[in-house]
């Protein structure tokens, strides 16, 4: 049963998104614009993990920061993630939330249950690990993901056209300075590196060599320049202690601060991504990409594949055959497919909350 409360006016509906990795800052930026326009509050909770709290900064969310992550341990993550869930409560109890946004948020999915609260997940990799006893009220997929595989899993399934890159990208603010800002060559051919997500528990130990294979391929030419962005501090020493000549030469780079990862993309002439965001940001910017990740491939990589906007490549492959190193000739102006996709998906949430405001019509607070 959902939680009822009253409602005089727009401003008395609280929308909750929780922010449980980096990408979903970017990814709910928009979505949490066009909520606010619509004269409904929003809550927004984030979790210290990789970039997430910086992110929100840099955008400047007006954010509640709340748990942290526990690691690759499978028992601690676990432990963790009820642990986050119970600190949740307080905050979606005390906004009387209508209703729960996120991008795969188990702490949110358990939190929702417990309060009764309708939540609603994005997802665009089918792979993923569910929780066997808690389930989102609805699943928001891309519409080139087969559905027919979760529907064992989820009942109400929203689509939308393109992919989750589309929600955004079109909003983004370009700056087309930000190698120089870095103090970084553009004769140079660039390239942006993403490691893989190592604590993810999709994570593949083949994806780790490849890319250690994949960095000291590129250290090879002479007139490339590597701006590797690690996805945590413990990553990053790594990274530093393994290359540290590279380094220090600034063959290869390591942005200090947190910087707009889009721009950075956008500005380069190549991305080499441990999979997932960043990837299809690429492709979506139009970019050439190659994937290194080692994981079952979801069917937004595949469509990108098939349609050559992103090449997979396999730590049995040449990389000297398969990664073209070489300057890419373009307007940074970038155009992107799809750019209504953003109010597709502020209609399906306006309309889950018209729904759920008139389901509560009448009724109490608790």
């Amino acid at each position: 049963m959902t939680k009822r409360y009253s409602f005089n006016k727009k401003s008395d509906i609280t929308v909750w998104v929780d922010l449980d990795n980096s990408p979903h800052v970017l990814f709910f930026f928009p979505i949490i614009r066009e909520i606010k326009k619509e004269g409904y509050n929003v809550l927004i909770t984030a979790r210290k993990h990789a970039q997430t709290i910086n992110l929100a900064e840099l955008y400047n969310l007006d954010y509640i920061p709340v748990g942290k992550h526990f690691g690759k341990i499978k028992l601690f993550k676990l432990i963790g993630l009820f642990i986050r869930a119970l600190q949740l409560i307080p905050y979606a109890k005390k906004n009387k939330v209508i209703l729960a946004l996120s991008h795969g948020s188990r702490s949110q999915m358990i939190t929702s249950a417990l309060l009764k609260i309708p939540s609603v997940v994005f997802l665009d990799y089918e792979f993923v690990k569910s929780i066997p006893f808690v389930k989102p009220d609805f699943l928001f997929l891309p519409s080139i993901v087969d559905s027919g595989t979760l529907k064992n899993k989820f009942e109400k399934i929203l689509t939308y056209d393109g992919i989750k890159e589309n929600i955004y990208i079109p909003s983004m603010h370009l700056n087309p300075n930000i190698l120089t800002e870095l103090g970084i060559d553009t004769e140079k051919i660039i390239v942006v590196v993403r490691p893989p997500a190592t604590d993810a528990h999709y994570h593949d130990a083949k994806s780790d060599k490849l890319f250690e294979r994949v960095v000291n391929f590129l250290n090879k030419h002479e007139n490339v320049v590597s701006i590797i962005l690690p996805r945590t501090e413990k990553q990053k020493k790594k990274i530093n202690k393994k290359w540290l000549k590279e380094i220090t030469m600034r063959k290869i780079v390591i942005p200090s601060n947190i910087v707009d990862g889009l721009n950075l993309i956008n500005s380069a002439d190549l991305v080499i991504g441990g999979g997932g965001t960043m990837n299809r940001e690429a492709a979506v910017l139009g970019v050439p990409v190659y994937s290194i990740f080692q994981s079952k491939i979801g069917a937004v990589d595949k469509h990108l594949a098939a349609n050559g906007k992103l090449k997979l490549v396999s730590p049995d492959d040449d990389l000297s055959e398969v990664i073209e190193l070489k300057k890419l000739t373009r307007d940074l102006n970038f155009t992107t497919n799809y750019s209504g996709t953003l109010n597709q998906v502020k209609d399906h949430i306006t309309g889950l909350i018209n729904s759920l405001t008139n389901q509560n019509s009448g009724t109490k607070d608790e």
